[in-house]
């Protein structure tokens, strides 16, 4: 039978995560004063600090400093997975500021990006799902770029599958990093991606440096999938394709003829110049 000194400390506990789910400064401030243990967890293994992310409270987050960021929940959910998730971009960085503030910041930053939930996802890829280019941005020094998920699909994979406007500042944001004609496990790089789910203006963009020409798994290359979709996005993604392999065919002349040039000058061109 419990006593009524835990009995007090349990409704305490229970009281200031409500409040941190709820995102009530408030009341958040006043029980962490009558004694509210921070480092309580509901039955996922969720934080009173994971709370306050998934509620957008900056107030809570700042509040909520003592509770340690990089803790998982049992899905090996972090906190700021969650508000990189929720394209919560004042979240990222306060959580980050968090994470640096301590002794050995930068290594504390770089093992809390790597961290990954059980579905192998990272803050980077939970930015890329938001499709917010502020969150990817802030997230991208450290963080492997590489990274797939269980279904091998990249943070700009993710990126490249959102809505036309949010998603294109995503992956401009994103392109910068390594990695980008990287495949999932069905042979789907990005370009891939927004050819299927219609992105004609992401297409364009991923397009420059993705070649439309490469087959997946089953021999299908994204020009040939952009051949079966119909209407006004299906001709503005097949432009964008012919327009981008056009100039690959012509850099792809030129450096032969570069070739050709050297070998008659008797000057093997070596073969990645």
């Amino acid at each position: 039978m419990k006593g009524p000194a835990i009995e007090i400390t349990e409704r305490l506990d229970e009281e200031l995560r409500q409040a941190a789910r709820k995102g009530d400064a408030k009341s958040l401030r006043d029980l962490l004063g009558r004694g509210a243990g921070v480092a309580s967890t509901d039955e996922e293994g969720w934080t009173t600090l994971m709370l306050a992310a998934a509620s957008g409270s900056a107030e809570c987050l700042k509040l909520l400093r003592a509770v340690d960021p990089t803790r998982r929940t049992r899905n090996g959910v972090t906190a700021l997975m969650i508000a990189a998730e929720k394209g919560w971009a004042e979240g990222v960085e306060l959580l980050l500021g968090s994470i640096e503030s301590g002794p050995r910041g930068a290594r504390r930053r770089r093992a809390a990006l790597a961290q990954r939930s059980d579905s192998g996802g990272t803050p980077l890829i939970a930015a890329a799902k938001s499709r917010n280019a502020r969150c990817a941005r802030l997230l991208l020094p450290g963080s492997d770029s590489r990274a797939a998920d269980m279904h091998g699909r990249t943070a700009l994979m993710w990126a490249a599958t959102g809505a036309e406007t949010q998603a294109t500042e995503c992956v401009e944001a994103l392109l910068s990093a390594s990695g980008v004609d990287k495949r999932d496990r069905q042979g789907w790089a990005a370009l891939d991606w927004a050819v299927a789910e219609g992105r004609a203006e992401t297409v364009a963009l991923l397009a420059r440096s993705i070649d439309p020409r490469t087959s997946d798994k089953e021999g299908r290359s994204a020009f040939d999938r952009a051949c079966e979709r119909g209407g006004d996005e299906g001709e503005r993604i097949r432009r964008a394709l012919l327009k981008a392999i056009a100039e690959k065919e012509r850099d792809e002349l030129g450096e032969a003829a570069g070739a050709a040039g050297d070998a008659a000058n008797g000057e093997p061109r070596p073969r990645s110049l």
